[in-house]
C-alpha cells in the first residue's frame, strides 16, 4: 500500500465486522462476528488485506 495515511484513529475503539475471513497473527476474524477493536488493529487489517476486508467499523 503506497498511501501512508491511517484511515482509523489508532487509539479509538470501533465495532468491527469484516467482509471475509481475515487471518491476522494467531487469530482469524470472521464475517459473522462483531468485534470490538482499536483503530490500530483496523489500520493493520487495511494495510495487510485492503480496505475491502472491513464491512463496517463504527466508532464506540
Amino acid at each position: 500500500m503506497t498511501d501512508t495515511a491511517q484511515p482509523f484513529d489508532a487509539d479509538r475503539e470501533y465495532d468491527l465486522v469484516v467482509s471475509r475471513v481475515v487471518p491476522l497473527g494467531p487469530f482469524k476474524y470472521r464475517p459473522r462476528d462483531k468485534i470490538i477493536a482499536k483503530g490500530s488493529l483496523l489500520n493493520r487489517i487495511v494495510e495487510e488485506h485492503g480496505a475491502d476486508a472491513i464491512r463496517t467499523a463504527e466508532p464506540r
